[in-house]
């Protein structure tokens, strides 16, 4: 079963919600297909690896914020980070399981980051 197709049985009214579902669909396709080119077993969390990369989302700028928000799907999204909350309350409605992500991010020393992120 697919996210959206979890959401859908909700008949969620939250238009960010659906446009999230949706990107989360789109992206995992494309990577999907990306994946599926150079090896015969594909294996992926698309939920999982979407929310990691909407988290770095979060603290990119300008060109890198750009190309993200495209890779992503999620151009005409406001916030998508409360469509993440909203939509993890929708599947755990649905369907009466408990979806635990967890997800962490690795910093090179090498690099700098804003005081904010540090």
């Amino acid at each position: 079963m697919t996210i959206k197709s979890c959401v859908s049985l909700k008949l969620s009214n939250d238009v960010d919600v659906q446009e999230l579902s949706s990107a989360v669909g789109l992206f995992s396709q494309d990577m999907y297909w990306n994946l599926a080119n150079k090896s015969d077993n594909v294996l992926f969390s698309p939920l999982g690896i979407h929310a990691a990369l909407s988290m770095t989302y979060l603290g990119a700028r300008n060109e890198t914020r750009d190309v993200m928000e495209k890779a992503l799907e999620i151009i005409d999204i406001p916030d998508p980070h409360s469509a993440y909350n909203d939509l993890l309350q929708d599947l755990k409605d649905v369907i009466d399981v408990k979806i635990l992500l967890s997800n962490g991010l690795w910093v090179n020393p090498a690099s700098s980051l804003l005081q904010q992120y540090k």
